[in-house]
């Protein structure tokens, strides 16, 4: 079972019941819902593909990365 909860409003988002077989990152589809949203993301959703498509479709992710990563800083954004 996934569920998908808002921060904001502190209510379940979608709920949906795969087979236990189902990798956790093939139950998240990102398309434009995510314009302008913050998802966190938990190691076990981790893949470069995904974030891509968040920044794609204008959203935005926070994350832990791999041990075994080595990031590449593409931009620093200041707020004063």
């Amino acid at each position: 079972m996934r569920v998908m909860v808002s921060a904001v409003a502190n209510i379940p988002k979608t709920v949906a019941l795969y087979s236990e077989k189902t990798a956790e990152i093939k139950t998240l589809k990102i398309s434009p819902w995510i314009k302008d949203r913050v998802l966190l993301v938990d190691p076990g959703f981790y893949k470069t593909q995904m974030f891509a498509r968040v920044e794609e479709n204008g959203g935005y992710f926070v994350s832990r990365i791999r041990k075994n990563t080595d990031p590449y800083l593409q931009r620093i954004h200041q707020i004063y």
